[in-house]
């Protein structure tokens, strides 16, 4: 999936200015230019989200909904809180990095982030630089055992059926049945249906069934 990063940007932007106050937004328009010229300091930037922006939800208009969707199909921000859309900005300010410099600023931020930064930097795999450097990531996330930031994952974001391979992409869809998470909202569900897939799942059936507990109608639509 290729991302126009650059429209995108100036999209969220919109948005963001959109969402925020005026002394946030110019505090935030200081940390993009501290960024571009010190990709380093986007650590203390994307803490200082917290206590500099506050952290109500995000309106989105009809028309910048579709824009979303037109840049990113699938991706979607509304129900976002203005952190996790703050810190996308951020995340999009980081400019001419080399592969190792950029992904080493990157899996920084994911070794020290709380739950809140997780969902940010999650939620953003698609529009982040080098995309394919984050299949392990992404993988590791699946296994995860707080569910909003399994919600980053599944939800509204492209990147697990764009860049997982077979194993990982069904492990996902699995954890999403095993955790009753709304599966209408995984891009790609039917798209990556396969093989092994429908076995694994036909299996997950017959248990429940066997244990007399109920099974999700939207699996048998999956497997036809």
């Amino acid at each position: 999936m290729n991302v126009e990063r650059t429209p995108f940007k100036t999209l969220l932007f919109t948005i963001i200015h959109s969402n925020v106050e005026k002394h946030e937004f110019t505090w935030i328009l200081e940390q993009e230019d501290a960024i571009k010229s010190r990709p380093n300091e986007i650590g203390v930037s994307f803490v200082a989200v917290n206590r500099r922006v506050g952290k109500k939800l995000v309106h989105l208009s009809s028309s910048q909904e579709a824009q979303v969707d037109r840049l990113m199909p699938g991706f979607k921000i509304s129900g976002w809180d203005r952190h996790r859309l703050v810190r996308l900005g951020l995340l999009l300010s980081i400019k001419n990095q080399t592969c190792t410099e950029y992904v080493s600023l990157v899996e920084q931020l994911f070794r020290h982030a709380d739950v809140n930064e997780l969902i940010a930097l999650y939620s953003s795999l698609s529009v982040l630089e080098y995309p394919n450097e984050w299949v392990f990531r992404c993988t590791e996330g699946i296994r995860s055992n707080m569910g909003s930031v399994l919600d980053a994952i599944m939800y509204d974001n492209p990147y697990p059926a764009s860049y997982l391979n077979e194993s990982a992409w069904n492990q996902l869809v699995l954890k999403a049945f095993f955790t009753d998470k709304d599966l209408g909202r995984i891009v790609g569900l039917y798209e990556r249906l396969n093989d092994a897939l429908i076995a694994s799942l036909l299996g997950y059936a017959q248990e429940r069934m066997a244990a007399g507990r109920t099974v999700n109608p939207l699996l048998w639509n999956m497997i036809g």
